[in-house]
């Protein structure tokens, strides 16, 4: 990166804010606030909310601002957490899109020219988010489905949205009154679950970001907490984008079907009723095709694997014709068995 002083802009409105919020993050802070930096897209402001840290933090974003006119400091004068930092600094941003960034991720130099461009050539979106490559602890790829009706069949199961590689419209935040709910845990999941109540969501499959996996990370800290805002969630998008109301007991059922569909398929008689009520019941066809792909997984690979036949009861069977109509049921029985019987896929 340049260590050239950038020359004072005018006070045009920047077409994208960059939000982020630190709090004692001088050990990644130097490779987060230069991968925005070195954005091949420049027309942005960086605003920084600085949560009272007291590290270097305020040195490093100090030294950073004399250099760059287009990073704006707002420093919190106690600690008030990410969700009431993030929500300051919505209030706080001039730009027509808000692009989020974490303190401990790398933006790719192409990020904001392309989420921007995505943006302004579907302008129907409301929210979108880019795939990221995992680092540290794990090395994956984070990838979201690419359609709304993708996210929110996911969002019930799941968080499927890369929050620190998320780009949204101001005005569609400003307009329904949308700012992080005030839950200690898994803000963004729920964010994600009321923002698609208002608007539509998509997803940008190329990595535009690489996200860092650490044991300090608040979310490997704290699984047992996030657990509540997660049922939350999930209560949510069941209700309002597919007609489900979903009992405690039936969202226990609902975590099993993503977590483990092959014990979930092989489980007891509410665990098929559940799965019969989503089949029935849903408003749109994205969440039962989420269920047909979660079956076949689970039923193909315990019938290759472990030997286990399906269907073997009349809620089975009443399941498969509820998902696949009745010739796509029998067309599945007939497979389920073949593969049991020849331990392969035919």
């Amino acid at each position: 990166m340049s260590l050239e002083p950038v020359p004072k802009q005018s006070d045009a409105v920047p077409q994208v804010t960059v939000l982020m919020s630190v709090f004692n993050g001088a050990r990644t802070l130097r490779e987060a606030v230069e991968s925005i930096l070195d954005q091949t897209f420049s027309a942005y402001e960086f605003l920084i909310i600085d949560d009272a840290s007291t590290d270097e933090t305020p040195q490093m974003l100090d030294d950073y601002a004399a250099r760059d006119a287009r990073i704006r400091i707002v420093r919190n004068d106690r600690n008030l957490g990410l969700t009431q930092s993030l929500n300051r600094g919505i209030g706080l941003s001039r730009g027509a899109l808000i692009a989020r960034m974490d303190a401990d991720d790398i933006s790719r130099p192409n990020r904001l020219d392309r989420q921007v461009s995505f943006m302004a050539a579907a302008p129907e979106i409301a929210v979108s988010s880019c795939a990221a490559q995992l680092f540290g602890l794990n090395s994956e790829v984070w990838s979201p489905p690419e359609t709304h009706d993708g996210i929110v069949a996911e969002l019930s199961y799941h968080n499927c949205l890369c929050h620190a590689g998320a780009i949204l419209r101001s005005a569609f935040l400003n307009e329904h009154g949308l700012r992080y709910p005030d839950v200690a845990f898994a803000q963004d999941y729920l964010f994600w679950a009321q923002c698609s109540e208002r608007g539509r969501l998509a997803g940008l499959r190329e990595i535009l970001i690489d996200y860092r996996t650490h044991p300090d990370s608040v979310g490997a800290k704290n699984r047992a907490g996030q657990r509540q805002t997660v049922r939350l969630a999930q209560r949510l998008i069941l209700a309002s984008a597919f007609g489900i109301s979903a009992t405690d007991a039936e969202l226990q059922f609902h975590e099993k079907l993503n977590r483990a569909p092959g014990d979930f398929f092989d489980g007891s008689r509410d665990h098929l009723l559940w799965a019969l009520n989503i089949a029935r019941n849903s408003t749109r066809d994205s969440l039962r095709a989420q269920l047909r792909r979660r079956l076949e997984e689970a039923v193909l690979s315990r019938a290759r694997n472990i030997g286990r036949p399906f269907p073997r009861s009349m809620p089975e069977m009443k399941l498969l014709v509820e998902l696949y109509g009745p010739v796509g049921a029998i067309g599945f029985a007939i497979r389920a068995y073949a593969v049991f019987a020849f331990g392969r896929l035919v």
